[in-house]
């Protein structure tokens, strides 16, 4: 059982490894399982009289520290280090009229704090069927731990009785190495990854992008994009098919990019919000809405060349709609037929 045990939480520690989760819990996670291996050796090694009760309660601790405790420590870790401007947040939903980007509380937060802790609450969620069976298998052993505890002390013949091999001293120590080589794997796995992303830059303030580059479509699980161009710089094009697995996004936001004439297709954006287009005066037409299902609030402020707008009878959901200075559409063309004597 207790390799069982190891077993499952070590795939979930190799999970929470690939998910990016921050070091300090992923050192957290590491400490516990190591110290669950180490404790299970030295349950091995010294003696003590209710030899079976002693093993079941240091089993049952480690499986709640994993099941109950982490969990805890995450949310905590997240409630810790996240700091939030309320006092701007207030002004902006003053100052600033309903359905405006700046009414969102996204882009007043630090986005890397925002990143970190949606990395770290969504490794708590069962988000696979690998995962589910991972998270059932910890739950289960945890059961079998209460009711061989409740057994136990129910029959006070078992409490003599042991589960591990007494004196066994290579598989203490084989408990023991297991332990070390896990800290080592770990520790070295967060090293070379930050060898690795150590030569490429954070961010792309500043930098005069102007288009992106094709491989920007492998960022299938991107929620959140932000490109906001000078007025005398911007981008000017982007991939055809930037959005084709980017089914994840939820909001987009391109503002001041003047010479940005069309933009790809939204076909893939099913899980698409809030689109927002400011100061687009190269844009010529909008995408298909024929997959925006879930769009929320849309955003068209200054497109003086935009002549048109999509079919919206493919929302089913949509709560704001705002445009400023209008170009040569008509605002309430998306209703059917353009009413020039309905403002």
């Amino acid at each position: 059982m207790k390799f069982v045990d190891l077993f499952i939480q070590t795939v979930m520690l190799l999970q929470i490894l690939e998910n990016g989760v921050p070091i300090v819990l992923v050192a957290v996670f590491t400490v516990i399982v190591a110290a669950n291996a180490v404790g299970c050796a030295l349950v091995m090694l010294l003696p003590f009289e209710q030899t079976a009760l002693v093993e079941n309660v240091v089993d049952l601790i480690f499986d709640l520290l994993i099941a109950v405790e982490y969990p805890v420590i995450v949310v905590c870790y997240c409630l810790s280090t996240f700091n939030f401007d309320r006092a701007k947040l207030a002004i902006n939903l003053e100052v600033f009229p309903p359905g405006w980007i700046e009414q969102a509380a996204s882009t007043i937060a630090d986005p890397v704090q925002t990143v970190v802790i949606y990395k770290s609450l969504k490794s708590l969620r069962i988000s696979s069927v690998f995962n589910f069976f991972t998270r059932m298998g910890i739950n289960v052993t945890l059961w079998l731990k209460y009711l061989r505890i409740t057994n136990i002390m129910g029959n006070p013949r078992k409490q003599s009785s042991c589960v591990y091999p007494k004196r066994h001293r290579l598989a203490a120590a084989s408990l023991v190495v297991f332990a070390l080589f896990l800290i080592v794997y770990v520790e070295e796995s967060t090293r070379t990854s930050a060898i690795a992303c150590r030569p490429h830059p954070e961010s792309l303030m500043y930098t005069h992008t102007q288009t992106f580059p094709s491989w920007i479509k492998e960022l299938k699980q991107l929620e959140y994009l932000h490109v906001e161009g000078k007025a005398t710089i911007g981008l000017v094009s982007l991939p055809v098919d930037m959005f084709d697995e980017m089914s994840s996004l939820t909001t987009l936001h391109l503002g001041s990019n003047v010479a940005l004439p069309r933009l790809p297709s939204f076909h893939r954006l099913t899980n698409l919000k809030m689109p927002a287009l400011a100061a687009s005066m190269a844009l010529e037409e909008l995408p298909a809405f024929d997959s925006l299902h879930k769009l929320e609030r849309l955003v068209i402020a200054i497109a003086p060349l935009l002549d048109s707008l999509p079919d919206f009878s493919p929302i089913h959901d949509l709560k704001s709609f705002v445009t400023i200075d209008r170009g040569t559409w008509c605002c309430n063309g998306f209703l059917g037929e353009c009413d020039l004597q309905n403002p």
